[in-house]
């Protein structure tokens, strides 16, 4: 197969542009329909593969052109066409331009939270209801086959090992998946379900918190449930999602939660602010209820539609190797990244690594510092989105805080910008760059949101009277003054409630510190967004006399300058 080229080729009605992937079955180019212009990606496999293994791989590919033509779904990726010629079977797909989940997992740059995981899973339980609401059980699901659109949209993909459901009494034994993320039940020759993609979703869960995965070899061969490693690793994860993965990862497919059940899970109902990011904006579009009334009707009907199975195919496909060719690339890279970083140390003296480690660790510090003034920003934008879900009547000072965090936003995009044009063509920094300009399409959406919010309730406070917000209308508020104004309110507001510091007084109360200490004479704050609870929004901070003193003495200290 690899001795074949269709790049340039075009072949009915879709050009082939490049090279995207090379699996044990096949090819994967983007290519481009001449009809509608869209890029889409295409597989191709040899026909006369199809026979290989007494035609298991013909058959395997026939069903996941039957399976993605049956599955309509947003985060599973979309079938376009099919067709053959006298050499090779094309699958056409629609195209994810934002590589997989392995490789986004295994990128060192790569920096999720907590609730980033959480908005990966929901998109993938999302994925899965479709297809099993098309009677279809996936069987093979890895971060290598949950491809990523717009660094935001995650897709399920690689159909190949599903099979259709088509008979209510049948169960399956057929051994399919790839180990390490396959279900005890599959590796074992047990017939397995939905429970099955359970499992697997919860490696898939797992590796995301903490960058490896949960079991070794040896823990398959064990009678018992193996004990879960939660050391951490960059991720703070909270005890509701360690429950979670407990409750997935069981080894028992019996004890393993349900897809009914997972959505009611407390890791869901807990509703912490974290950084806002693209992919929780993305996720919270799907509604859980639904999913679980999904199950809750249909769950037992595809539980008990398993496919029939023909058992002399079981160690004709348990005996076909399947290369590694992925992980062997992958294993290749480490290596060479290894030997690298041992020529770096041998010969720390050469000008040229000098430089190009001078560069590295300027880089470093710039992104490290647009990181800070994301996650500060995160923290006004939780602060106003608090105030907002409590529907506390404090309008002006939203203003203020929108306010701030317009200005916030335009700084970070004026950064972006200026390190993107001045490092565009140093090539030690084009991994650096890629960072950047993901860090500059998030920015200018949460630079959308922000102008949004301000416009819209600046406009109520203009039409109820408030000639305070023409200044910031116009972007003609001082510092100073902008400060005055926030404390002020935020003085009135302490006042009304008889000096009772609740919690999102609290986060009100940070943001004002935080905006008197941009001024050069204070020491730089630090925010913290994994304070933010809903449930505790209301509630009385136990350290209300301490942060009342605090907050008096913010404008006497200024006023001291």
């Amino acid at each position: 197969m690899n001795n074949f080229n269709l790049i340039d080729k075009e072949i009915k009605g879709y050009k082939f542009i490049k090279l995207i992937g090379q699996g044990a079955f096949g090819n994967v180019y983007q290519g481009k329909s001449m009809k509608t212009k869209d890029i889409v990606a295409i597989k191709v496999i040899e026909i006369e593969r199809f026979a290989e293994n007494d035609g298991i791989l013909g058959e395997l590919v026939e069903s996941e052109q039957k399976a993605l033509q049956k599955i309509k779904s947003k985060y599973v990726v979309g079938f376009v066409d099919c067709f053959q010629d006298n050499t090779y079977n094309y699958l056409v797909m629609e195209y994810c331009n934002s590589g997989d989940l392995e490789q986004q997992i295994k990128n060192p740059k790569t920096q999720f939270t907590e609730q980033d995981a959480l908005g990966i899973l929901r998109q993938i339980l999302q994925g899965l209801r479709d297809i099993h609401a098309a009677c279809i059980i996936h069987r093979d699901l890895k971060v290598a086959n949950i491809l990523i659109h717009n660094h935001s949209i995650y897709k399920i993909a690689d159909l190949g090992f599903c099979k259709i459901l088509e008979n209510e009494n049948d169960q399956s034994h057929l051994q399919l998946g790839s180990l390490y993320t396959m279900a005890p039940e599959i590796l074992n020759s047990n017939s397995y379900g939905l429970s099955s993609d359970m499992f697997s979703v919860g490696v898939i869960f797992y590796q995301i918190l903490y960058g490896r995965f949960p079991f070794s070899q040896k823990d398959y061969k064990l009678k018992t449930q193996p004990l879960i490693n939660f050391t951490k690793n960059k991720i703070d994860v909270s005890e509701e999602a360690k429950d979670l993965l407990q409750n997935m990862l069981q080894f028992d497919p019996n004890k393993r939660i349900t897809f009914q059940k997972i959505t009611q899970h407390k890791v869901f109902e807990k509703q912490i602010f974290s950084q806002i990011s693209r992919i929780q904006i993305e996720s919270a579009r799907i509604i859980m209820e639904e999913h679980a009334e999904f199950y809750q009707k249909e769950g037992n009907k595809i539980e008990k539609a398993n496919q029939k199975e023909i058992e002399s195919t079981q160690q004709r496909l348990m005996s076909y190797p399947r290369p590694q060719q992925q992980e062997i690339k992958q294993q290749s890279q480490n290596k060479q990244n290894f030997q690298i970083d041992e020529i770096q140390k041998k010969n720390i003296e050469d000008d040229d690594i000098k430089e190009k480690n001078r560069k590295a660790n300027e880089m470093n510090q710039i992104i490290n510092q647009i990181n800070k003034k994301m996650n500060d920003l995160y923290f006004f934008s939780n602060t106003i989105l608090e105030i907002f879900q409590i529907q506390m009547r404090a309008h002006f000072a939203v203003v203020l805080l929108c306010y701030q965090a317009k200005k916030m936003i335009e700084s970070i995009k004026e950064q972006l910008e200026l390190q993107i044009q001045i490092n565009i063509n140093d090539p030690d920094l084009q991994l650096d760059l890629i960072q950047l300009k993901k860090q500059q399409e998030l920015s200018e959406q949460q630079s959308i949101i922000i102008d949004l919010q301000f416009d819209d309730i600046a406009k109520q406070q203009i039409q109820s009277g408030d000639k305070r917000i023409q200044k910031m209308v116009q972007n003609q508020l001082d510092q100073n003054s902008f400060n005055d104004f926030l404390h002020k309110e935020i003085t009135e507001l302490i006042q009304k409630q008889n000096s009772q510091i609740t919690y999102v007084l609290f986060h009100m109360i940070q943001c004002c510190q935080y905006c008197f200490k941009l001024n050069q004479y204070f020491t730089e704050m630090e925010l913290d967004n994994s304070i933010f609870d809903i449930k505790l929004s209301q509630q009385i901070h136990p350290y209300q006399k301490d942060i009342i003193i605090q907050f008096q003495l913010l404008a006497e200290n200024q006023k001291q300058y």
